[in-house]
Formats: C-alpha cells, sequence, structure tokens
C-alpha cells in the first residue's frame, strides 16, 4: 500500500465532515484539528421531528380529562415511548369517547324538551277559574276553606280583589286550625294586588302564631307595606328575637327588598 498524501485525504474529510459521519470525524483528527471537534459520532437530528416527550405528557393529559368524563375508560399507553400505531389507536379512543359525550349531551337536551312541553301541557290543560267566580267562591258561606284557598290563589294575578274578598279571607286566615292553610293564606296575599287591610293582621300573624311557617310567609308578604308605619319595626324585631332561623331571615330580607 502507498502512502497517502493530505492532499488525498482532503476530499476524503470534508465529505465525511458533511455528512457528520465517523469518518469525517476521525478525518479532522487526523489532520490535527484542534480540541473544538468532539471525540464521538454526532448524530444528525430532524428538526422538524415532533418532540415525544412532550407529545406523550399532552395525549396522557388528554386522557386523563375524557376518563373524567364518566365515559368509557381510555387504555393507557404500557410505554413512555409514543409510537404510531399506539398514538392512532389512542386518539381513537377519545375521539369514540368525545363522541359519545356529545351523544349523550343530545339525549339530555331532547328529554328535557320532551319534559318541558309535558309540563306546558299540563299547565294549559288545568281548569282556569274565572276571576268573577273565585270571588263568588270566597264569598260562598257554604264553600270549605278548600275551595276559599283555591280561589284565593286564583285571584292572585287580579288587579284587585274586590269588596270583602280581603275580610273573609283573613277571617280565614286569623281561625283556620291548619296552619298550612294559615301560611297560604298569607302567601297568597302576596300578591299583585294589595290592602292596607292585610297590614295588622300580618303583622298579628308574624308576632303571635305558634307556626313557624306561618311566620315565615307574614314576614315575606310584609314586604309590600314597609312604608306603613311600624312594619319595619316589627320586622326589625322579628329579625332579631324570632325563635325560628327561616322566619328571622324572612324578615331580613323584607327590610332589605
Amino acid at each position: 500500500m502507498g502512502i497517502t498524501t493530505i492532499e488525498q485525504l482532503l476530499p476524503v474529510a470534508v465529505i465525511a465532515a458533511l455528512t457528520g459521519g465517523a469518518a469525517g470525524a476521525g478525518a479532522w483528527l487526523f489532520l490535527g484539528s484542534g480540541p473544538e471537534v468532539a471525540s464521538t459520532p454526532r448524530v444528525a437530528q430532524d428538526r422538524n421531528a415532533p418532540d415525544t416527550g412532550d407529545l406523550e405528557a399532552r395525549l396522557a393529559a388528554l386522557e386523563q380529562r375524557v376518563a373524567g368524563l364518566d365515559l368509557a375508560p381510555v387504555a393507557a399507553a404500557p410505554s413512555p415511548r409514543v409510537e404510531d400505531d399506539r398514538t392512532d389507536a389512542r386518539l381513537e379512543a377519545i375521539e369514540r369517547s368525545l363522541e359519545e359525550l356529545a351523544l349523550r349531551d343530545e339525549q339530555r337536551v331532547e328529554r328535557s324538551d320532551v319534559v318541558a312541553q309535558s309540563l306546558l301541557e299540563a299547565i294549559a290543560q288545568q281548569p282556569r277559574i274565572d276571576p268573577t267566580a273565585a270571588r263568588d267562591t270566597i264569598l260562598d258561606p257554604m264553600a270549605t276553606e278548600a275551595d276559599k284557598l283555591a280561589a284565593w290563589r286564583a285571584l292572585r294575578d287580579a288587579e284587585e280583589w274586590g269588596p270583602g274578598v280581603v275580610e273573609e279571607m283573613i277571617r280565614v286566615g286569623e281561625s283556620s286550625t291548619s296552619e298550612a292553610t294559615r301560611a297560604d293564606v298569607w302567601r297568597q296575599a302576596d300578591a299583585r294586588a294589595s290592602s292596607d287591610l292585610l297590614v295588622q293582621p300580618l303583622l298579628n300573624a308574624l308576632a303571635h302564631d305558634p307556626s313557624a311557617p306561618v311566620r315565615s310567609e307574614a314576614a315575606e308578604t310584609l314586604v309590600n307595606y314597609t312604608s306603613v308605619p311600624g312594619v319595619l319595626d316589627a320586622l326589625r324585631h322579628a329579625a332579631e328575637f324570632d325563635a325560628d332561623e327561616e322566619v328571622r331571615e324572612e324578615a331580613r330580607n323584607s327590610m332589605r327588598d
């Protein structure tokens, strides 16, 4: 074998250096290049290649979020290394889970629409009480408390109650032995119409009725009469001293409103 000259080695070294191969590194060392040349082979990296570690972390986080949606679980990859086939399978599983969630949302919306329609139909089918008939029922001495209360409820949206109606319902609210009836009398008195005749009976109920629900309803309805002298003082006293927390809260609310 003959002697190899520098002129013969130079093209080999240049080509090897450009390709980043081990031969280039050895050639430069042979030519006496300084310490800045690495003594170990350098592997070229594709700058456009994805960061597999970051992709794995993002994929795992997405799987965890989907799994928290109470859907079919997505299997975790057995290896932290992302491979194309595993990544495709995992992404497909996530897509299926999201499609299932979207379908469930559509079904929930459909069910809600059905329920809302059913309620509207039920309301439409309820018999409407004519205001005149309601007033006649309240003033009828033969009508039961339940009938009078239903008629009183039907007049809640009326612009005015009419002569004698308020007096009769005050009588029911003060004399009924049923606390539920007394409470409902004062509850339905919180209506579009108003009457100063209600103020003193409401104050009496707030101060003296033994039933907390009755006192609570009286306190709530008194919000319509806070401009009447003595009402705010009574609400303030109930808000501080009533034995029932709900009554105290309703009294505070009526003072604020």
